[in-house]
Parts: C-alpha cells; sequence; structure tokens
C-alpha cells in the first residue's frame, strides 16, 4: 500500500467516526443529523431591555448592567451575543456563545450607550444578527444615587 493511499483511507476513516459520533449525539438529544446541509436560523427577537432603555444601579443593581433577554430562534442550538459602544460594532466590548435566551455581561460598563444585538445557530451554521438595540448605562442614575 503507497504512503498516499494510506493516508486517504486514514482521513476517511476519521471522517467516518466524527459522523457517527455526531449521529450518535443527535439521536441522545432526539435530532436528525442526517440533513445534507444545516439551514441558518432566523434571527431572534430581542425582548429587553428596551430600545433606548436608561439602566442604572438602581434599576439592574448592582451596577447598572442588564441581563439581555431574546426569543428563542427556530432551528436555534446557540447563539451568539455582541455588545459595543459603536452602532456598527466595530470593536465589541463583550461577546459570548451561549445556549440560554439571556446573558449578562461579566465585564464592568463604563456609563454610557452601548449596542447590542444577537445572532443564532444550529448545528452548523449561523444566521444573520438581529437587528441590534442600544441601552445607556448610567450607574449613578443622573447623581441620584
Amino acid at each position: 500500500m503507497h504512503m498516499r493511499q494510506s493516508s486517504t483511507i486514514a482521513s476517511r476513516r476519521r471522517l467516518l467516526g466524527a459522523f457517527f459520533l455526531v449521529a450518535l449525539i443527535g439521536s441522545l438529544y432526539g435530532s436528525s443529523v442526517f440533513a445534507a446541509e444545516d439551514v441558518e436560523p432566523p434571527p431572534p427577537q430581542l425582548v429587553s431591555p428596551a430600545e433606548g432603555a436608561w439602566t442604572t444601579g438602581n434599576t439592574d443593581p448592582p451596577v447598572g448592567v442588564p441581563t439581555l433577554r431574546w426569543e428563542a430562534s427556530s432551528g436555534a442550538t446557540r447563539y451568539h451575543v455582541q455588545i459595543s459602544s459603536s452602532a456598527g460594532f466595530a470593536s465589541p466590548v463583550d461577546e459570548s456563545n451561549t445556549v440560554a435566551l439571556a446573558y449578562t455581561p461579566l465585564i464592568a460598563l463604563a456609563d454610557g450607550t452601548y449596542y447590542w444585538r444577537v445572532r443564532a445557530g444550529s448545528l452548523l451554521a449561523w444566521g444573520s444578527y438581529s437587528q441590534p438595540r442600544s441601552f445607556v448605562k448610567d450607574w449613578g442614575a443622573g447623581g441620584s444615587l
């Protein structure tokens, strides 16, 4: 057997093993993984905070950072959340993957305006991002705290 044939056979065995592993995991969760192509889920609908919401130490204790919430997207098994200080999301200040329908940033956000969006993912593909929303974080509630 030539070296090239041996390498090709080994590659095919690894691919076949990975396929059976994915099929086994899918059967454990009651989903079919034998689709020829994975469809991108639609963007999730954002729930809260509302567009332009003002978050403070009073409304979102202790430091005014809100929990971001969205509705489930059909076919989604995971979500990717982005938070940015710019509407174009050129340099997100926080982003995370989650299987939940909510995310609370684990970093301290300085006072200011932030934009957030979420995209849904399936087993093999990510969908498009939702329309972004903004919130204004003001820990001191305009000096009332």
